[in-house]
């Protein structure tokens, strides 16, 4: 299978001695397969810009192939994209955070290492900013088929790995480290704020994007209908991070998520956050939380 082969190439590159075999998911065949009936050529036409897009619609014969690739690997979770001509319209308007985040971070010439990278939109736009490679860990392995979709016809320009920030055995310190979206995930907040510490090049900056909540939060169900959250104050997270040896800790934007950026769509038909909010007031979950508020924030490893 092409795209098979390619996935290999790419995790070998990055020193990971795995075989597609090796993955073990029902769902892992008929992705190869929907993946593999594209047109095996180059593009005509990429971009790495807000839409994230390969090719045009005259550049393939059967429209219901492109149909049938983006419905089978569903549910798209960050975009937008477009492939041969057909919009991906993904839950997160995920241009609309990046446009937050670039113009606080200089990327050019730089490594990058993206934690928690979901399908890899991020990771194009930081191509497109100057970065000069980009790695992503993501254990979601139809988030990684999605990357792999575009990414066969990009080189290997952008790597994904099929790896937990645990697993992950970087074989490099990078310059610029991303955590977007992933720490209040985490069990413990503290322990993942040390390990990407640790993947940085001393002077290498962490780009840190988060839920945050005006006193840390640990909610005792549930958050937004999540389970297992942790939601970090600032204050308590630029204390972990000079406690970790970061300095410069800077805020940079401190914003509520609409459900203009977050949505159900036809690529992503589930529940999403306007069912989080409360139908009588939105500025609260339905637990009767304040609702969801994100923060950038940007450090620097002493």
């Amino acid at each position: 299978m092409r795209v098979a082969q390619y996935l290999e190439t790419s995790w070998r590159s990055q020193g990971l001695n795995i075989s597609i075999d090796d993955l073990n998911h029902g769902d892992l065949p008929r992705w190869l397969e929907v993946i593999d009936l594209l047109p095996n050529t180059a593009p005509k036409h990429v971009s790495l810009g807000n839409i994230v897009t390969i090719g045009d619609a005259r550049e393939i014969n059967d429209n219901d192939v492109i149909d049938r690739c983006i419905q089978t690997l569903a549910p798209w979770r960050k975009g937008p994209f477009r492939l041969f001509g057909r919009p991906i319209n993904s839950e997160w308007r995920s241009d609309l955070k990046w446009e937050r985040v670039r113009s606080h971070i200089d990327l050019h010439g730089r490594s990058v290492l993206d934690v928690g990278c979901g399908n890899g939109y991020y990771g194009w736009r930081m191509l497109e900013a100057g970065a000069s490679s980009v790695t992503g860990i993501d254990s979601t392995l139809l988030f990684v088929l999605q990357h792999a979709l575009f990414a066969q016809y990009m080189g290997n320009q952008q790597a994904i790995l099929p790896l937990r920030l645990e697993e992950f055995s970087a074989q490099r310190l990078y310059d610029v480290v991303f955590s977007m979206g992933v720490l209040y995930h985490q069990t413990n907040p503290e322990a993942h704020l040390d390990a990407v510490c640790k993947l940085l090049s001393p002077g290498g900056t962490l780009v840190l994007e988060t839920l945050v909540y005006p006193t840390t939060l640990v909610p005792n169900e549930r958050y937004a209908r999540m389970k297992n959250v942790q939601i970090p104050s600032i204050a308590d997270l630029c204390h972990d991070l000079e406690a970790l040896g970061f300095n410069d800790v800077d805020v940079k934007n401190v914003s509520l998520t609409r459900t203009l950026e977050q949505r159900s769509t036809d690529n992503m038909p589930f529940e999403s956050l306007a069912k989080a909010l409360s139908d009588q007031n939105a500025l609260e979950t339905v637990e009767g939380y304040g609702a969801p508020v994100r923060a950038t924030i940007i450090a620097v490893r002493i």
